[in-house]
C-alpha cells in the first residue's frame, strides 16, 4: 500500500460536466499542485486510467515533489475539456491528461495556460500550442523502431504479414512508411482474416516472395495461429503486441525466433530504474501494465518539467529511453526476441 503520507491526493469528483461544491472549496484551500486529468469514470477507459493513476502515485511516493489532486471525468469530450479549464483556475502548476485522443484534439481549439503533459495524440497531424507536450504509449512509434532495427542489420527488402483489423493495418503502415523512408522496399503486403482459414494460400504466397524481413502486424493471439505458415527462415520482426508475458512460455513456443520490441519494465528486471519502482498490488493483464508503467514515468518527466530541466539527455524510463524531440517524448524500447516461449532482451533499439 501506498504510503500517502508522502504526499497529499485530493480526489475531485465531477458531476454533469463541472466540478463539486467539494472540488471548489478544494481550490480555495489547495496550493500549486500537479493536476491528474482521467476518464476514471468511463467504462472504456476507467481500467486503463485507474492503472496509470497507480502508477503516477508509485513514482509520487518515491519522488514527492508537488500535491497531486486527481479530476476523474467520463471519456465525453466535452467533460474533459470543461474539467481542463476549470482546473487552470484550481492553482494547478501542470496538467497530465487528458488520456482520450478526442479530447487531446479538442484541447488544441483554446488557450493551454498551463504546460500540459498529454497522454495521446490529436487525431490529425498539427501544430501544438506553446504548452502541449504528448507522451503515450505509441504502437505506430513501435513499428518504427522496429523498421529501424531490422534496417540497420542490412537487410533491405520486407515482407508484411498483417491481420485484418485496423490496429494490425496501422502499424503495418506505419512499418511500411518508416521502411521506405530509411531506403528499403516492401516486396509484397499480404494479410489474413483470424479464424477464417486461408493460411494455406497465405503459406503459397509466401513461398513466392523473397524478402529479407518479414514485419508480423499482428497481436499475441492471432501471430500464434498463423506462425506455423510463415516461412521461418526469413527473419521476423514485430511490436510488442506480440508479447503477451513470460508466463505463457508454452504457448510462446510458436513465436520463437520472432524479434520485436518491449518495455525494459517487462524484460530488464535488474535494470536500477525499474527495480527502483514495485510492481502493481494487484496483477494486472500486460496491457492494463503497460498504463502502470507509463504512470511512473508520466510523473517523473513532469516533475522534471516543473524544475525546468528538459531531457536533453534520455531519461532512462521503465518504458524506455525518453528524450523530446520538438514537443513529443519518444521512447525507445528495448529489442528482443523469443527464445524457447521466453523473452529475450539482446539491446536496446536504435
Amino acid at each position: 500500500m501506498l504510503r500517502l503520507a508522502s504526499f497529499f491526493i485530493i480526489l475531485l469528483s465531477l458531476w454533469n460536466g463541472g466540478l463539486t461544491a467539494q472540488a471548489d472549496e478544494g481550490r480555495a484551500s489547495s496550493n500549486r499542485h500537479i493536476a491528474l486529468l482521467l476518464p476514471l469514470q468511463s467504462e472504456v477507459f476507467g481500467r486503463a486510467a485507474d492503472a496509470f493513476q497507480q502508477g503516477f502515485m508509485t513514482a509520487a511516493e518515491f519522488q514527492p515533489d508537488l500535491p497531486v489532486i486527481v479530476y476523474p471525468t467520463s471519456d465525453r469530450t466535452a467533460d474533459i475539456v470543461t474539467a481542463y479549464r476549470q482546473l487552470t483556475q484550481a492553482d494547478a502548476a501542470l496538467v497530465v491528461g487528458p488520456l482520450t485522443r478526442g479530447a487531446v484534439t479538442a484541447l488544441l481549439n483554446g488557450p493551454l495556460p498551463l504546460p500540459t503533459i498529454a497522454l495521446n495524440t490529436p487525431e490529425n497531424r498539427q501544430t501544438l500550442p506553446e504548452n502541449l507536450y504528448l507522451f503515450n504509449l505509441n504502437v505506430d512509434s513501435e513499428a518504427r523502431q522496429v523498421a529501424r532495427l531490422a534496417y540497420s542489420a542490412e537487410r533491405k527488402t520486407a515482407l508484411t504479414v498483417t491481420a485484418t483489423n485496423p490496429l494490425a493495418y496501422r502499424i503495418q503502415g506505419a512499418f511500411a512508411d518508416e521502411w521506405q523512408k530509411l531506403g528499403g522496399a516492401i516486396v509484397e503486403r499480404l494479410s489474413f482474416a483470424p479464424n477464417q482459414g486461408g493460411y494455406p494460400k497465405l503459406r503459397a504466397a509466401i513461398a513466392r516472395t523473397s524478402a529479407d524481413v518479414l514485419f508480423l502486424a499482428a497481436d499475441a493471439s492471432n501471430a500464434r495461429i498463423v506462425r506455423p505458415y510463415l516461412d521461418s527462415t526469413i527473419p521476423t520482426y514485430a511490436t510488442s503486441l506480440v508479447y503477451s508475458s513470460n508466463g505463457e512460455t508454452g504457448r510462446n513456443l510458436d513465436l520463437n525466433q520472432i524479434r520485436f520490441v518491449e518495455m525494459p519494465w517487462f524484460l530488464l528486471h535488474d535494470n536500477p530504474t525499474v527495480m527502483a519502482y514495485p510492481r502493481p498490488a494487484n496483477p494486472m493483464r500486460i496491457e492494463l501494465e503497460r498504463f502502470y508503467a507509463l504512470g511512473i514515468d508520466a510523473y517523473r518527466l513532469a516533475v522534471r518539467m516543473l524544475t525546468g530541466v528538459k531531457p536533453v539527455e534520455p531519461l532512462d524510463g521503465v518504458t524506455g529511453q525518453i528524450t523530446l524531440d520538438g514537443q513529443q517524448y519518444t521512447r525507445e524500447l528495448t529489442a528482443a526476441q523469443f527464445h524457447r516461449g521466453e523473452a529475450v532482451a539482446t539491446r536496446a533499439a536504435p
